[in-house]
């Protein structure tokens, strides 16, 4: 539950960043360093290195929210954030898809980012 907590805090801070008109390496690294602090750096996304990305024609387009990918998130983009946490007995977090609109993201989604127990 802790690191579906971090994942929606990401999600939140994803928000903020982009409000800011931050670049891309700033985004990964604002987000990664936030996660450090929680303690689960180390089961971030299974250690790939991307948060998030494009979605357009194909599922995953540019850009790539990773550290090395250079520009910023525009007005009109669509973007698919995946800030998850990969543990021995499973995956938690979630990705929403967010349409980016004067400069702020629009979730794209319409469910609840809250845990659901059957």
């Amino acid at each position: 539950m802790q690191a579906h907590d971090i994942s929606g805090e990401c999600h939140s801070l994803f928000y903020e960043i982009l409000t800011h008109e931050a670049s891309i390496p700033e985004i990964y690294f604002k987000i990664y360093s936030q996660v450090d602090q929680c303690g689960l750096a180390d089961v971030f996304m299974g250690n790939v290195k991307f948060i998030g990305h494009g979605v357009g024609l194909e599922l995953d387009e540019y850009p790539i929210l990773a550290e090395k990918f250079r520009g910023t998130i525009q007005d009109g983009m669509v973007i698919a954030f995946e800030p998850k946490f990969v543990f021995e007995d499973g995956t938690v977090g979630y990705e929403n898809t967010y349409y980016i609109r004067n400069g702020k993201p629009v979730s794209v989604s319409a469910f609840s980012e809250s845990i659901n127990f059957l």
